[in-house]
């Protein structure tokens, strides 16, 4: 029986060390399996994350690169950053870059922060506030970008943009702490690349002779930043200075520059014109032509003789009076860029209105000779990028802005032409490009 006693007592011995071997294997496992799902656990929050900040780093982008096209398109926009056919809404660049007198350059609209939503079924919503508005809250992906100026350069500025990704967020660069489960922000600097690379400095430049024949014409130039230069000519411009209205208290015949040696060689330069149009434009009439901000008006009989075809792309356009409706008509949709290779004959019928405004001038460049008969103004410059440009016509050829011949001028019609620094200014800042500074990209 002792024996017997003794054996069993040894096997429960050993099954209750089993038991405990058992005991601590399995705690040992469960601890092992729990710090693997909590390992794992991490893993997916940082995943997670990591994605999160990822898409919201690439809608910040989005945001830069959108806005910089909006900025190089000269399509009127509505309020929701849709295309406009509206004559009283802005262009992007209207819209978010205003004018600064005092400045000479860009006043950027800081209380307008455009915003565009990734909608759930892969449409997106934006907003173009024409007046600040507070931004509504939205779990949907967004976008929204501002606008600030870069003190010492006027045509420069800082584009911010910030993307937001979820949970009722109010997106807004520089407001990171918007509870928002992901905010990136980027942000760069736009230049403008001009394409009026230098400014007239007098109400008529011709590269050539100025003849203006015995119709009425006023020259006028009152800005004293150009000491009142009406006529700045390569050759003779004898009869100019009894047409001239300067500045008060100076000589007529000092407004008038005549044989300037620097015009006269690049009207001499090329017989095709392009060293002259290049001076002016910083580009070859042919880039200018193709430029997607530039409006190509066409005529085809014209264009054959000038030795070149209308693209698919331009606005086609037959006969003198119906392209100068075609021209007007691009002017009245928001064009302000514009070639037009065809005779021009403006009348009240083909011109409605004024070709431009003092607020939203316009660059027409043209290798014809227009005719006026009408006396609605042209406000902006009017470049004549043939060997001669002659205006003529019954009415008066009323040019508020400058008047540039990259040949001769002669002139067989009535004619005012007004020196207008204010609407070259605005001019130069609503057409050309605004491009990347190179090393001005920077993330937050």
């Amino acid at each position: 029986m002792n024996a017997k006693h003794g054996l069993a007592s040894r096997r429960q011995q050993r099954g209750a060390a089993a038991l405990a071997l058992a005991m601590v294997l399995l705690f040992a496992m469960t601890m092992v399996a729990f710090y693997a799902n909590r390992s794992l656990l991490f893993e997916q929050r940082t995943s997670a994350n990591q994605y999160g900040a990822t898409r919201a780093f690439e809608l910040a982008e989005a945001g830069i690169e959108w806005a910089t096209a909006r900025l190089n398109d000269p399509q009127r926009i509505d309020a929701a950053c849709a295309p406009s056919s509206s004559p009283d809404d802005p262009t992007f660049r209207e819209l978010m870059l205003r004018h600064s007198t005092a400045q000479l350059g860009y006043a950027p609209a800081a209380e307008l922060p455009p915003v565009c939503r990734l909608m759930a079924e892969g449409s997106v919503q934006c907003s173009c506030p024409a007046t600040a508005l507070a931004s509504a809250p939205s779990d949907d992906p967004a976008f929204a970008v501002r606008f600030t100026a870069v003190p010492g350069d006027a045509e420069s500025v800082e584009l911010r943009s910030a993307g937001c990704i979820g949970r009722g967020a109010t997106c807004a660069p520089g407001a990171a702490g918007d509870g928002s489960d992901a905010h990136a922000e980027v942000r760069v600097v736009l230049k403008l690349l001009p394409a009026l690379r230098h400014l007239p400095r007098a109400a008529l430049t011709a590269g050539g002779s100025v003849a203006l024949g015995p119709a009425a014409v006023a020259l006028v130039n009152m800005d004293a930043a150009t000491n009142g230069l009406t006529v700045n000519a390569g050759r003779g411009a004898i009869e100019a200075a009894s047409r001239a209205v300067t500045l008060p208290g100076a000589a007529r015949e000092a407004s008038v520059l005549q044989h300037d040696a620097s015009l006269a060689a690049l009207r001499d330069a090329d017989s095709t014109g392009d060293a002259s149009f290049r001076a002016w434009f910083g580009q070859s009439m042919a880039d200018y032509r193709s430029s997607s901000a530039t409006t190509w008006v066409c005529d085809p009989t014209f264009a054959a003789a000038q030795g070149r075809s209308c693209p698919t792309e331009a606005v086609g356009c037959s006969g003198a009076r119906g392209c100068a409706a075609a021209a007007a008509g691009a002017v009245a949709a928001g064009r302000n860029q514009l070639w037009v290779d065809a005779d021009l004959h403006f009348d009240g019928s083909s011109v409605p209105l004024s070709l431009g405004t003092p607020t939203r001038p316009v660059l027409l460049v043209t290798p014809s000779s227009p005719t006026f008969d009408t006396d609605r103004p042209l406000h902006g410059l009017l470049f004549g990028s043939g060997a001669a440009l002659r205006l003529q016509g019954a009415g008066t050829a009323d040019v508020r802005g400058a008047v540039v011949a990259r040949g001769d001028f002669a002139t067989g019609a009535a004619a005012a032409l007004r020196y207008d620094a204010g609407a070259l200014r605005r001019l130069r800042l609503a057409t050309g490009t605004l491009v990347r500074v190179p090393g001005s990209w920077r993330d937050f």
